[in-house]
């Protein structure tokens, strides 16, 4: 349960990531994390820490909204595509009207989804289940700076924090990776 909601678990799991005949074994996404998915990850881990280093709301606020303005400063997430990232699928759903909200965990604490509709990309999403490893491409969503959210999330209440939340993506490219638990 701790895990849905971005928190880090104690346990720690092996898996083993098979790709064009090599094997890859890991126990974190980080750990198979390239480009600007690591970047982003470096940067908002830099941040989390600060933030959980204050002392009050208001400093762990401020620690937030400088790393959303660092987000939105640079150029890397936004508005570019992200190339081959990866993440673990943590929730798929069906909605009335036919479309498939995706849900992928792409470090602890946080999640990028999107409502899909295409019908092309719901015949790569329908196969998956929770706990698969997907590499994916796409884009995020741009969220609102006069609130200081750099990304957009689905969180009904603006706040600058980039953990715990469900950041939007639109997914361009999605792949199901080999992975087996150890």
């Amino acid at each position: 349960i701790l895990a849905d909601f971005g928190f880090e678990t104690v346990s720690a799991q092996t898996y083993e990531l098979i790709e064009k005949g090599k094997e890859t074994k890991f126990e974190s996404i980080g750990e198979l994390e390239s480009g600007n998915q690591r970047k982003f990850t470096e940067l908002v881990g830099a941040y989390r820490k600060d933030a959980e280093s204050q002392k009050s709301d208001a400093q762990k606020k401020h620690v937030w909204i400088q790393a959303n303005k660092e987000l939105c400063a640079g150029n890397l997430v936004l508005p570019n595509k992200n190339w081959d990232w990866i993440g673990k699928v943590v929730r798929i759903s069906a909605r009335d009207n036919g479309d498939i909200r995706l849900k992928v965990r792409i470090s602890h604490g946080i999640d990028v989804s999107q409502s899909i509709s295409s019908s092309g990309l719901i015949k790569v999403v329908l196969p998956l289940v929770e706990g698969d490893f997907v590499r994916f491409s796409g884009f995020f969503r741009r969220g609102d700076m006069s609130e200081n959210e750099c990304i957009d999330t689905n969180s009904m209440f603006s706040a600058p924090e980039i953990v715990r939340e469900n950041l939007k993506f639109k997914f361009t490219d999605l792949e199901r990776l080999d992975v087996k638990r150890l």
